[in-house]
């Protein structure tokens, strides 16, 4: 006790005022009322948390695996980034093809993205995500048949996976950049 008080005293030790939180999971969308909720805890033994309102209408999101950033379809079509820095929501509109049909996929380390639009049956891919997003040209893939039911993209950005059928039968077509899709 003596030595701590010395040591005050001569400015050794620094004392900060910080809050103590607990783990944070992830987050989730609650579509009813527009807003996030942040989950908080360990797996087995977790709460939701604090309400992040959303001040526009969304219709869908896609949450990174990083849970630092979702990706929220509006009522409108587009597609904004949502990023979770602090306890409040700013977007940034992505320049992407609007109209409704998407599907979305982000990649597992959370830097990419895919959006398929399914009325122009078309690819768009968006990178540098979170931080410095790029979106890419959309890429014509009206030679897949049936209605795309899931997406896959790799970390290393060169492989896109698309399953695509119809109730008699599926493929799983694979998109490498630059070529054709393939069975």
């Amino acid at each position: 006790s003596q030595r701590i008080s010395s040591l005050r005293s001569e400015g050794e030790i620094p004392i900060v005022a910080e809050s103590i939180a607990g783990p944070l999971l992830g987050y989730v969308f609650d579509s009813e009322k527009n807003e996030f909720r942040s989950i908080l805890g360990i797996p087995g033994s977790s709460l939701l948390g604090s309400h992040l309102p959303v001040a526009f209408p969304v219709s869908r999101t896609w949450i990174s695996p990083q849970q630092n950033y979702a990706l929220a379809e509006t009522v409108d079509g587009g597609i904004v980034l949502i990023p979770f820095q602090d306890a409040t929501i700013s977007a940034l509109p992505l320049q992407t093809s609007s109209g409704p049909g998407k599907r979305i996929a982000i990649n597992s380390t959370g830097d990419s993205a895919i959006i398929w639009h399914e009325s122009r049956r078309s690819l768009q891919q968006v990178d540098g995500l979170p931080s410095s997003p790029i979106v890419h040209e959309e890429r014509d893939l009206s030679s897949l048949s049936g209605t795309v039911a899931a997406l896959a993209i790799t970390d290393d950005k060169s492989l896109v996976l698309i399953g695509s059928g119809t109730q008699e039968s599926a493929t799983l077509y694979s998109v490498e950049a630059g070529a054709e899709p393939h069975e």
